[in-house]
């Protein structure tokens, strides 16, 4: 056999090995270049899962150091310590921005009640869709907001009407008129006290906190005993987490009312003073918005100051404020305001 036939012969025989080796097995198909598919009627290979990794034992909470309540925030120019009767012009009221009806039958600065922010409600309510007084300013990012208030009856220490309260709130901005409005857009979160409802627990002489969440018009109420006489309302926001607490005069440390996971709201909200007195509602919210015959009630509501600042929170806890225990949060809350 001349040397090309035994080329020819080598390069047949090594061919035939290559396909014999390669029998049963493709190339894998370039990504991008088909779709694959696993039929149904073919069993997936049964994954044991790896082994879970250990998990470090969780470390006691120890908070870092918070910045210091004295530090100046950006926030402390809207402080109001109600002195100063002109004041007063530095207060949005919703009523005047959304054109309905003001449920304000007394109003005044450093007049009625020396040093304080008098204000006497007209039959109304912060419920649903229904308004009450709300008197605001506007507040981008976390804010932790403190008033000092006593809310009263005209003739007794605590409202004779149901939900007759006052205290500090937070709302959603709607930017609309009564032409615009439409139902089932109101969203917010309040503590106020007074007196709430007559079938929940109570403190002396009926006195009772209300703690709401108010989201799509859909309310999440809670009704607990309260004092009469001076006691502060707080409520903070960090991210998408909303505290709200009570401290009686006299103490120093802060309670939980209620905490309140809201990701519905936007980063800028009204912040300010509500109140209200409801004995009963008989119209629907819209007529009643309109409704130009308004009804005294039996709340009057005295506010000392109002201070606002930035949370005092260590940042390397604000990622979590949602996620922090009640005494974890107060721990951190009972070292600031």
């Amino acid at each position: 056999m001349n040397r090309l036939a035994r080329g020819m012969s080598f390069l047949v025989a090594l061919s035939l090995l290559l396909t014999a080796c390669g029998r049963g097995s493709t190339a894998p198909p370039t990504p991008g270049s088909e779709n694959t598919t696993v039929s149904p009627a073919e069993p997936k290979p049964e994954i044991k899962p790896a082994d879970p990794k250990p998990t470090e034992p969780e470390k006691p909470f120890t908070p870092a150091v918070a910045v210091s309540a004295g530090v100046e925030s950006d926030l402390t120019e809207l402080n109001d310590e109600f002195g100063d009767p002109a004041t007063l012009a530095n207060w949005v009221e919703l009523a005047a921005v959304e054109g309905h009806q003001s449920w304000i039958e007394t109003l005044d600065v450093n007049k009625s009640s020396e040093g304080h922010m008098y204000l006497v409600p007209y039959l109304s309510s912060w419920f649903q869709d229904f308004r009450g007084v709300f008197l605001f300013k506007e507040v981008t990012g976390d804010f932790d907001v403190v008033t000092r208030v006593m809310t009263t009856g005209k003739q007794t220490n605590v409202p004779t009407g149901f939900y007759s309260v006052g205290g500090v709130m937070a709302r959603k901005p709607r930017g609309i008129t009564m032409d615009t409005w439409l139902p089932n857009r109101e969203n917010w979160t309040f503590i106020v006290t007074g007196r709430g409802d007559d079938g929940a627990p109570a403190g002396p002489e009926g006195a009772q906190f209300e703690t709401k969440s108010t989201t799509d018009s859909r309310s999440n109420v809670s009704i607990t005993p309260s004092k009469p006489g001076w006691m502060e309302l707080r409520l903070i926001r960090i991210g998408p987490s909303f505290s709200l607490l009570y401290r009686y005069d006299g103490d120093t440390d802060w309670q939980i009312s209620r905490r309140y996971t809201r990701t519905d709201m936007p980063q800028t909200l009204q912040v300010g003073l509500n109140a209200y007195s409801r004995p009963q509602l008989i119209s629907s919210p819209k007529e009643h918005m309109l409704d130009p015959d308004k009804k005294p009630g039996d709340a009057v509501i005295r506010f000392d100051y109002i201070r606002f600042q930035r949370p005092q929170v260590p940042d390397t806890l604000k990622d979590r404020a949602t996620k922090l225990t009640d005494a974890e949060l107060l721990t951190i809350l009972n070292g600031s305001h």
